[in-house]
Formats: structure tokens, sequence, C-alpha cells
């Protein structure tokens, strides 16, 4: 597992112009051009979007940002009482530029650092809802991560267990973390999907692989949710492999899905970002969809 980590950048949903409203209600004519991250606030109430410039959260119809966030955001998981973050002070140059691990507990509007910017760089991180297990991939050797590669910590960062990781590729795309059980990891990558129930000491590639763009256990844990590139559907896939259902996504042909995420506490609403800067609600399981963004703009 070497810095080849780095996940290959998706321009998603962030704040470009950051016009906004009384109250932090965005404006009509603010643009949303890259998220790093998609995730149901921990009370299921909104949607939470990381920026490089702080958190956006989409709540009663209106999007809304968090502001005075000092952090630029490279990825976010919401579990059961926090939000998990990485990133990096907002004045850093790019590049390089180097982050830390961040916990809130209160939705967003401030976070703990787990440990220090300047540390490593984490461009991808998830945690488990119910078990709080955090796996991140580190590109840079630090204090705690003496090499690259993939880490999970189960007590908030205190100590880190480095993961062999046999049998993934050193591209990788998205991680997800099993809701309860902190053994299992699904990580995605240009061949496809790879599950590990060791901790990441191993992984199996499962069948029918693709480019895998964007991956998500759902709440029961029995099942991931898996996006591929070039295909407009998302679908639920066994930890064997064997495909139950397939959403399809009112999206264009030459656009695909980038984040996944699931109400905690209505596990048939889901929500999902595409690559080119369009987020989608469903609240039926994924029969139909509404549009919250699209290209960029609040729809």
């Amino acid at each position: 597992m070497t810095c080849s980590f780095l996940r290959k950048t998706h321009c998603l949903l962030v704040m470009g112009l950051l016009l906004s409203a009384p109250g932090g209600a965005v404006l009509a004519q603010t643009m949303l051009e890259q998220i790093h991250g998609l995730a149901f606030t921990p009370d299921g109430k909104g949607i939470m979007v990381p920026a490089h410039i702080g958190v956006m959260v989409y709540r009663a119809k209106r999007w809304n940002a968090l502001l005075d966030t000092p952090q630029q955001f490279t990825s976010l998981s919401v579990t059961h009482d926090a939000a998990y973050a990485s990133g990096r002070r907002a004045s850093d140059p790019a590049p390089p530029q180097t982050g830390g691990l961040l916990k809130s507990t209160d939705g967003g509007r401030s976070w703990k650092q787990l440990f220090e910017f300047g540390e490593a760089d984490v461009p991808l991180m998830a945690a488990g809802f119910r078990s709080s297990a955090v796996f991140l991939i580190s590109t840079t050797p630090n204090s705690r991560m003496p090499l690259p590669g993939l880490y999970h910590t189960l007590d908030d960062g205190k100590t880190w267990q480095s993961a062999a990781a046999q049998g993934l590729p050193a591209n990788i795309a998205c991680i997800a973390v099993h809701p309860a059980d902190a053994r299992i990891v699904a990580i995605g990558a240009a061949d496809g999907l790879h599950v590990s129930r060791d901790s990441g000491a191993t992984f199996k590639l499962l069948p029918a692989g693709k480019a895998v763009t964007a991956v998500l256990f759902d709440a029961g844990g029995e099942h991931v949710y898996v996006a591929s590139e070039g295909v407009s559907a998302v679908d639920r896939v066994s930890l064997a492999g064997e495909q139950t259902r397939s959403l399809a996504l009112p999206i264009a042909s030459r656009d695909f899905v980038t984040y996944i995420a699931q109400n905690p506490d209505r596990p048939r609403e889901l929500a999902v970002a595409t690559h080119l800067r369009s987020v989608f609600v469903s609240i039926n399981g994924g029969a139909t969809w509404r549009t919250i963004a699209r290209q960029g703009q609040p729809a």
C-alpha cells in the first residue's frame, strides 16, 4: 500500500460563490461546485455536504451553510452520535496539503481534532454507524502511521492499527465500514468492489467487477449499495456479491454516482450525489427521486 491510494478527484458540490441569507440559508444564485462526501445528519433530519470551505446542510427543503469552519474537508462519515471528517487548514496552500482527523458532536457546527493538522494526508475515511470504528487511507508517513496505507481506530484516534490489505489494488476510489461489525470494510476500486471481514488484513474481490465510484453499507449491514462509472443506477448487492436490486436514477448517460447516503432513522430514504454536480433524494427506497441540486445549482 503506497501513496498511489490518492483518490481520483470527484468534483461535486461545494460552495463556490458563498452568498448567504440571514440564518445561513443559501440563496438561489449560490453556486455549488465541489463536495467531498454526503451523509444524513445523525438525527436523520438533514443532509450534510462537506466542502473545502466547510459544511452545507440541506434541511426542510433549504440549503444552509455552516459558516466559520476553519477546515477544508476531504471526507465525511456520520455515526449514531457524531460526525467524523478528514480535513485541512483552510489557509494551507495546495499542493501539498496535510490534514487531520476531526469529530463533531453538534451536527457540524464545531469540530475537535483527533489528530493534528500537518500530521497526515487523509483523502479517504469512513466510520461504522453503530461501532464508530474509523478506517482511513493515509498517504504520507506521520507519527502515528509510519507507512502509507490502510489504518483503523476503535478509540477515536488514540491508537491506530495498520492493515496488510492483501488483495487490494493500489488505486482506490471509495471506502465504507459495516454499521455494527468493525471487522468488515468495503473498498471500491477500478476493478470492482473489495470486501474484508478481518479488519482489512485480506480483501476478496466480489464477482461482476466494474469500476466502483461509490459504496455504502445499508442500515442492516447485510447489503452494500454500489455505484459504478458509466452506470446511471445504484445496485444493492449482498456481501457475497449477488445483486438483489438495481435503483435507476434520473441522470444523464455521461453522469455517474460518486456518493451514496442512507437516512439512519428512515432507511427507505436515500440520497446520492453525482459527478456532474447533481444531488437526488428518494423517500421510497429508490423507486422515485427528487432533485435537490442540479449541475451545481440548488433545485
